[in-house]
């Protein structure tokens, strides 16, 4: 299972390298065409254009608004995390192992 996030990742947060990389993670497991990122993240812990881009794009799909902040147990972690660890999105009924 992942690691939890300590502290907020994205637009005006916390940004812990630890959390950032987690985030970075969890995003290159979810399919492009499901909400995952254009290409994949480099998993560094900095937090770049391209991984708030990320954010955004998959709260867009998911959560149908994007404020590009992931905060602990919430729900864009929840969903994130969920997509990553089955690599299956529920309500889809596509396998994408």
């Amino acid at each position: 299972m992942f690691e939890q996030l300590k502290f907020t990742v994205g637009n005006g947060g916390i940004n812990l390298s630890q959390d950032v990389a987690t985030v970075q993670d969890l995003l290159n497991r979810v399919p492009r065409d499901y909400g995952g990122p254009q290409t994949m993240l480099a998993v560094n812990g900095i937090l770049d254009d391209s991984t708030v881009e990320a954010i955004q794009r998959f709260q867009q799909r998911h959560l149908g608004k994007a404020d590009g902040v992931i905060t602990p147990n919430q729900a864009t972690f929840m969903k994130l995390s969920q997509a990553a660890i089955s690599r299956r999105i529920l309500n889809d009924g596509k396998n994408y192992l």
